[in-house]
């Protein structure tokens, strides 16, 4: 906010009190893609386990592809499919 008040000169840069504040820093994330051999072993447990594979299959290409996650897989509805365009609009 202060950055853009200080553009639009709104705010001189000398009385920014942004400047005197210092970021915290970010801490180093622990989340990591799926190795391939983790990703076929995911795959194959869910293809071949479940009652229907057929659509367990599509589950996970739809989250591999969308790069979805389980919020936005388990709050998806028709509504929020696209025919025409061929889009799926997730809530996460």
């Amino acid at each position: 906010m202060f950055k853009v008040a200080v553009k639009d000169r709104h705010l001189a840069k000398a009385f920014d009190p942004s400047q005197e504040i210092s970021k915290p820093k970010r801490s180093d994330g622990t989340r990591m893609a799926f190795e391939q051999f983790q990703l076929d072993d995911v795959w194959a447990v869910a293809t071949g386990t479940g009652d229907d594979p057929v659509l367990d299959e599509h589950v996970l290409e739809t989250i591999l592809i969308a790069g979805a996650r389980q919020e936005g897989i388990l709050n998806l509805t028709l509504g929020g499919l696209d025919h025409v365009e061929c889009t799926i609009r997730l809530d996460e």
